[in-house]
């Protein structure tokens, strides 16, 4: 959802890409939790996080179509996508495309279509910040 959310920003959200960030955050801390009821709140306050900037950004439009897997041969790969990026100063720029980058390759592995389509949204936000800021575009605040 929150890649959903940032891709209906034109991928140019400031405050959408720290929901990426936060996301990944979230699933990270969350796995060295053994206690759901420690697990429950966290995913509660994220979600409410969520639902706060999507109301405070004016309820966008999320894309209609979702890219399918097939669009992947068409992408550049990651080494490309870093080589390109690499120009850019912008830190949030370089986080999060390093972020795309090892959640694409870990859901890589999982090897099924609901990871498949994940992993291919990773890449699509790689691709679209590199061409947003090699573009001179900024984060949209």
């Amino acid at each position: 959802v929150v890649l959903r959310l940032f891709a209906a920003t034109g991928y140019q959200g400031f405050y959408e890409l720290h929901l990426v960030t936060g996301c990944r955050a979230l699933r990270k801390i969350s796995k060295s939790l053994d206690d759901p009821a420690l697990r429950r709140p966290m995913v509660l306050y994220f979600w409410r996080a969520v639902m706060y900037t999507y109301a405070a950004i004016g309820n966008p439009a999320f894309p209609s179509t979702m890219p399918t897997v097939d669009n992947r041969d068409t992408l550049p790969d990651w080494e490309e996508l870093l080589r390109e990026g690499m120009p850019v100063t912008d830190t949030h720029f370089h986080k999060l495309l390093w972020l795309c980058k090892d959640e694409a390759l870990l859901l890589d592995q999982e090897r099924d279509t609901k990871s498949d389509q994940l992993s291919l949204l990773y890449h699509i936000t790689g691709v679209r910040i590199v061409a947003n800021f090699t573009a001179g575009n900024d984060w949209v605040h």
